[in-house]
């Protein structure tokens, strides 16, 4: 992944913090500098919500684990490789943009928010959402999904800079 998320210390320099995003960025990678220190860093915490969501959805029987994976796979996924949520929602608003998106279904919105139910690690969920991933991917094979990311970052790069 091309991300880097970076967290100084309180006596890291200016002059230290902007060689270092420029060294990674030399490099391909996209250096996020992180304002303060954060269990997890900022995308695993992103993904840590959309996977607690996940199981809740498939726990209450909306959908099972392969479901979910395609909904994932055939919208969010494309979707948020050209453009993170905010911009992404923001254009949903159309000439309103993020604000109004949220007039719109700003109300909908809060009952997705409300409706979230509790999900724990260690609770009952976990039995039938792991057999349910076992049966489905049994042992992912990771340099596919590597080489096959990085085709779909490069291609999306290659259209961006060609506009």
């Amino acid at each position: 992944m091309p991300l880097l998320e970076l967290v100084p210390s309180p006596q890291t320099s200016a002059d230290v913090l902007a060689r270092t995003q420029e060294f990674w960025r030399t490099r391909g990678r996209v250096p996020i500098l992180l304002k303060k220190e954060m269990t997890g860093f900022v995308a695993n915490r992103l993904a840590f919500a959309l996977l607690r969501e996940s199981i809740h959805l498939v726990n209450e029987g909306v959908v099972n684990v392969e479901e979910l994976d395609r909904v994932v796979e055939t919208s969010m996924g494309p979707r948020w490789t050209i453009a993170g949520p905010f911009k992404s929602y923001h254009a949903g608003g159309g000439a309103g943009g993020l604000e109004g998106f949220f007039k719109n279904i700003g109300g909908t919105v809060q009952k997705c928010w409300d409706d979230i139910g509790k999900v724990n690690v260690g609770e009952v969920w976990e039995e039938n959402i792991f057999r349910q991933a076992k049966e489905q991917y049994g042992v992912v094979d990771l340099a596919e999904r590597d080489r096959i990311t990085k085709r779909i970052l490069d291609t999306v790069e290659k259209e961006k800079n060609s506009e």
